[in-house]
């Protein structure tokens, strides 16, 4: 059967004249949509938040909490605030004078209202007030940079302190050894000073925790640990903490402890003669790190020459270490004294004081010395203290 032309042009052309009505709808409804949003801005969010970056917005009555009876004015306000310590009343003030009077009347109980005070007087004391109410440094960030100094220290005189010192401080002041953290040195001081060695227990070694009691009793009591090396190390530990150089003839003679204790005051007081309470296994290797550590060459010179290597090996070392080829005129041996000419004169990136050089016997030694101390601290003057022409020629020619 044959298609009606009349039919077959309705239904080609009817669906797409729907399709534009509502395409035509549905714009208009987006139109609407927008303009609803745009309304809706302007009227209803772009005050909120203006007012909240802004001035502080005028509440008007209504917004009053329930509590406030309609005829109470503002003074009426600031007295129910006073009365119930609540700052958050005080923002129902229209007037700003009486406003800030209120939050400066309650600025010592709340920190809040405290924090609203525009009178910078009142917001110091109060800040301090309640810095060291609430023992915290916190609401001294309020203040100016000397001002908070101030609030800090009133609060916490530890607070600017080295970090080992702030916890024996924060101890003592709270009369609590947990503000140690566990740092050895502030636990041996806090049982010293307040006399109690329950805080000693905090030590993990059992020589260790003898040694604090000792320091608590100011007296020793490690002779009561059972004998063994703990024994001697508390003896060692006892003897530095309470600098008592006495306590050293306690620890076995033949103990390294006992070296280590006798060389530990020689060094701190300056007196070498301290390693001389050693036997000879210890005697000579004292003295010789006594001047190595001290810069004493005393220390050397006391080693006895029946222990002629110890000596001349710490002369030597003594030479190399403090950049002094003249330390080398103590050594007999020519061999051992040629050996430290070498080292301590020629040792790459060793600065050479020139005074250093006069005392040096050997010509030879003394020219390298002067031409090595010129070229170290890059003083071509030094190069004149060479007697020898052709020698301070070549000093010389390493600065043209």
């Amino acid at each position: 059967m044959p298609l009606d032309p009349k039919s077959l042009k309705e239904t080609k052309y009817t669906p797409r004249k729907k399709r534009e009505k509502l395409r035509l709808r549905f714009a208009a409804y987006l139109v609407f949509v927008i303009a609803v949003l745009i309304v809706a801005y302007v009227f209803l969010v772009k005050p909120i938040v203006e007012n909240g970056l802004g001035e502080r917005p005028v509440l008007p009555n209504i917004s009053s909490p329930d509590e406030i009876p309609p005829e109470c004015d503002e003074d009426c306000i600031i007295e129910m605030a006073l009365n119930e310590s609540d700052e958050e009343l005080c923002e129902y003030i229209l007037d700003d004078e009486k406003r800030q009077l209120c939050y400066e009347e309650l600025s010592l109980y709340s920190l809040e209202a405290c924090m609203e005070v525009e009178d910078y007087s009142v917001l110091k004391v109060c800040s301090i007030e309640h810095a060291k109410k609430m023992d915290s440094v916190e609401p001294c960030s309020f203040l100016n940079e000397t001002d908070e100094k101030e609030c800090i220290l009133e609060v916490d005189p530890c607070y600017y302190m080295e970090e080992s010192e702030r916890r024996l401080c924060r101890a003592m002041a709270k009369e609590n050894y947990s503000y140690c953290e566990g740092d050895v040195d502030c636990i041996f001081e806090y049982a010293e000073k307040t006399g109690t060695w329950d805080v000693c227990n905090e030590l993990e070694k059992l020589y260790m925790q003898y040694a604090c009691v000792s320091m608590a009793k100011g007296s020793e009591v490690c002779t009561e640990i059972p004998a063994g090396s703990t024994k001697e190390l508390c003896l060692l530990e006892y003897a530095k903490r309470s600098n008592q150089s006495g306590v050293c003839e306690y620890i076995k003679e033949t103990d390294v402890n006992s070296y280590d204790c006798f060389l530990y005051f020689a060094i701190k007081t300056g007196k070498w003669k301290f390693c001389n309470s050693l036997i000879l296994d210890y005697r000579w290797s004292c003295l010789t790190n006594y001047s190595l550590v001290t810069g004493d060459i005393e220390g050397c010179k006391g080693i006895e020459k029946q222990a002629p290597i110890s000596r001349k090996n710490c002369f030597s070392q003594y030479a190399i270490e403090y950049h002094n080829p003249s330390i080398c005129e103590y050594i007999d041996d020519a061999t051992v004294k040629y050996r430290c000419y070498y080292t301590s004169i020629l040792l790459e990136g060793a600065v050479i004081a020139p005074e250093n050089c006069e005392d040096v016997a050997a010509d030879q030694w003394r020219n390298k010395c002067y031409t090595n101390s010129a070229i170290s601290n890059g003083d071509e003057s030094i190069c004149e203290n060479i007697e020898t022409a052709a020698e301070r020629d070549l000093c010389l020619s390493n600065f043209n």
